[in-house]
């Protein structure tokens, strides 16, 4: 083989690396079971979403501009999947002495959102999804006693202003996962607020 011909086999074989490297990253998380409370102290298990064919998992701030902006664009995305093989939860992984918004008290009345919101007061799920903003969504399908990570990433490709959305990522996602088609992005580079860790 010539010089030429095996620095062009080597820089294509890098290159198919470098493109499936998110789908590798996310692929090697494991996500399990966990258990969170509520605002109102009332504890949620994610295996007990158990049926459904995906849990669409939220993590969000009551205080961040972005994760409030998409509030009302989440829930319409919740009606719009009302009734079909679809969970939504919301988890919040402030540390809210940051910003007492983001506080157990107060998340769930400053969000009103329609499913549960749920606070990782100890940042232990938030560090097993391996999340790092605000808002930041993770579609999960079961897999055998696991979740399997089907999409992550933005909800759409305009945080600021919903009506020059081009790319609605989270809902092209959920609409080929329930037809059993693997979405056409898997994984979308994030807008938005670092998640506020306890130091």
């Amino acid at each position: 083989m010539s010089k030429f011909m095996y620095i062009t086999c080597l820089g294509f074989i890098i290159g198919l690396f470098a493109f499936y490297k998110p789908v590798f990253a996310q692929d090697s998380i494991k996500i399990s079971n966990f258990t969170l409370e509520n605002a109102q102290g009332q504890a949620l298990s994610l295996d007990s979403l158990a049926g459904k064919k995906l849990t669409v998992v939220i993590f969000t701030s009551s205080h961040c501009s972005y994760a409030v902006q998409y509030k009302d664009r989440l829930i319409s995305i919740y009606e719009k999947y009302r009734g079909k093989e679809v969970n939504f939860i919301a988890i919040n992984s402030n540390d809210p002495s940051m910003s007492a918004r983001d506080s157990a008290s107060r998340m769930q009345a400053i969000s009103g959102f329609p499913f549960p919101y749920l606070k990782d007061a100890d940042q232990r799920v938030a560090k097993m999804f391996h999340a790092t903003k605000t808002p930041e969504v993770v579609v999960l399908a079961p897999r055998e006693k696991n979740y399997n990570i089907a999409y992550r990433g933005m909800i759409d490709d305009n945080p600021l202003d919903v009506t020059l959305v081009k790319e609605p990522y989270l809902s092209n996602a959920i609409d080929s996962l329930l037809i059993n088609k693997k979405p056409l992005s898997s994984q979308t580079t994030l807008t938005g607020c670092n998640i506020k860790w306890i130091e």
